[in-house]
């Protein structure tokens, strides 16, 4: 099939389709024909940019807006774009993305009955919501409203609640986009489809980054995202899908990001099995830094809580966290994490100071290995300082790992960064006192 789709290329029938179109442009038949033959000649990739090149885009995008109640046309049509744009910027002279952002919306207005429209359209929605240049078209075509509605109204379509979660975790990604998305019925449309594809993980994926996203960049409290109550759907995400890191990394950003602003948020993650949830990802993706990093992020945050920390001590994060950094010493922002949860942890217990004496080593190591990371200084040095005020111990081994030497290279390195030096002068009047 790939060589018959080269061999229509190259002996000029891909230019005679396209030529077709234009000579032809009040044929229902010749259409339909064209965009069908563009669609599965435009699934190949060699075969792309010469579509593009002769102006394919503006054919198909002619014969979308003519034949708008044609169900076959649309869908086809639609496929093609759906390939075409994946190839290009939606900028393009070759590839008007605002137009392509009308007809989908129309497609999915017109034929809202029609799974097979419905799941072209939305795909071809999805790729063009990557383009942040577009954005603005969307939302003024409506475009977050129409996914909504194609999700409830087909809730049973895998394919189509995948690229419709695809459509919103895009959109979701622009600061200006976010409103729109709380104040319509995507937020629900995209849990209810967490909750009927749950073996789906492009639906778990595509929907946790959408929450992380909303969480990360919206001025809203987290309880204006989510409900506390809807918090569990995704832990259960994590848990049905421990395998992906994809859903594992997303999950943990969304749950970090929803937790701090709101405390009922948190009570449901650390009381819902979410620290499980997060344990079991540390365990099972040891060595990847983008899943390590969420996770130490969330159980940070959670830590600065008396009563959560109490309870990840018993599930065994301290040994956890501190085997973390030492196996993943490269990753700057996982250490930086570990060593926030390290000092609350300290703070709280002597007990959970002494436990956490192995790390010791460690911290200092990533002090030197990241010598220009402030962020990791100030948390290495704030951590140093609360493990050396806790533990003989930890003040044992941070001054036997020549900690004095490394936090006054910090002290002179960030002379002129204010929170850098208080903990590093707190950190030194627990060592030399």
């Amino acid at each position: 099939l790939e060589q018959n789709n080269l061999s229509i290329r190259d002996e000029g029938g891909v230019r005679a389709i396209v030529d077709a179109m234009r000579s032809f442009p009040s044929s229902v038949g010749v259409q339909a024909s064209a965009c069908a033959a563009l669609a599965d000649l435009s699934a190949r990739d060699k075969i792309r940019a010469d579509i593009l090149h002769i102006g394919g885009v503006d054919a198909v995008i002619a014969s979308l807006q003519k034949f708008e109640n044609n169900r076959r046309i649309q869908e086809e049509a639609c496929r093609v774009l759906c390939y075409l744009f994946s190839e290009v910027k939606a900028q393009d002279e070759d590839a008007p993305g605002s137009l392509a952002v009308s007809v989908a919306i129309r497609a999915l207005i017109s034929h809202q009955e029609d799974e097979g429209v419905q799941e072209a359209a939305c795909s071809l929605l999805a790729v063009l919501a990557v383009d942040v240049s577009l954005h603005n078209a969307m939302l003024s075509a409506g475009a977050i409203d129409q996914v909504a509605r194609a999700m409830t109204r087909h809730s049973r379509q895998k394919t189509l609640q995948e690229q419709c979660c695809a459509v919103l975790r895009n959109l979701s990604a622009s600061a200006s986009n976010q409103d729109a998305i709380l104040r319509s019925d995507a937020v629900n449309a995209v849990i209810r489809s967490m909750i009927a594809h749950s073996d789906s993980e492009t639906v778990q994926a595509e929907a946790c980054c959408m929450f992380w996203n909303l969480a990360c960049d919206s001025k809203m409290d987290a309880a204006s995202i989510i409900d506390v109550g809807e918090i569990k759907y995704i832990i259960v995400a994590m848990q049905n899908h421990p395998e992906s890191a994809n859903v594992q990394e997303v999950a943990c950003g969304a749950l970090w990001g929803l937790i701090s602003t709101s405390d009922e948020i948190k009570e449901a993650v650390a009381n819902g099995g979410g620290v499980d949830a997060m344990m079991c990802s540390m365990f099972m993706h040891e060595h990847n830094p983008d899943v390590l990093e969420k996770a130490c992020g969330v159980f940070s945050s959670l830590s600065m809580d008396r009563r959560h920390a109490e309870a990840l001590a018993e599930a065994g994060i301290i040994g956890l966290i501190a085997e973390t950094m030492r196996n993943n010493i490269a990753s700057f922002e996982l250490v930086e994490y570990g060593c926030l949860l390290l000092r609350n942890m300290a703070l709280f217990s002597a007990n959970y100071a002494e436990e956490a004496s192995s790390a010791c080593s460690t911290i200092l190591r990533a002090m030197c290995e990241h010598s220009d990371a402030a962020g990791l200084q100030r948390e290495a040095c704030g951590a140093l300082w609360s493990l050396a005020a806790n533990s003989e111990t930890c003040k044992e081994r941070i001054l036997y790992s020549d900690g004095v030497n490394v936090i006054t290279r910090t002290m002179q390195n960030f002379s002129s960064v204010g929170d850098v030096q208080v903990e590093a002068r707190g950190a030194m009047s627990q060592l030399v006192a």
